[in-house]
């Protein structure tokens, strides 16, 4: 089992999902964060006490430093950071 803390944005759904699952499987703890948080609860229920969930919109100016104080209080350190969180707009 791992000791190491992963901080994983976007992880409500997608590839962001997909890999918190997978570092979770693998022992790690996992700060998720979505700009709904909500979405994050079934991740949580199914790995008590290895998920911390964050609300995060990396739109608004000053999140990412509030997210990394947030996740730094969970555990003390984070080890890995995946940045899962993104748009895609098509014209």
């Amino acid at each position: 089992m791992s000791d190491k803390v992963a901080l994983v944005t976007g992880a409500s759904r997608g590839i962001g999902r997909a890999i918190a699952t997978t570092l979770l499987a693998s022992g790690r703890k996992v700060v998720a964060c979505a700009r709904d948080a909500g979405a994050l609860g079934t991740l949580a229920e199914a790995h008590p006490g290895q998920v911390h969930v964050l609300r995060a919109d990396f739109t608004r100016q000053g999140e990412s430093l509030q997210v990394a104080d947030q996740a730094l209080a969970f555990e003390g350190r984070i080890d890995e950071l995946v940045c899962a969180a993104g748009i895609v707009q098509y014209a």
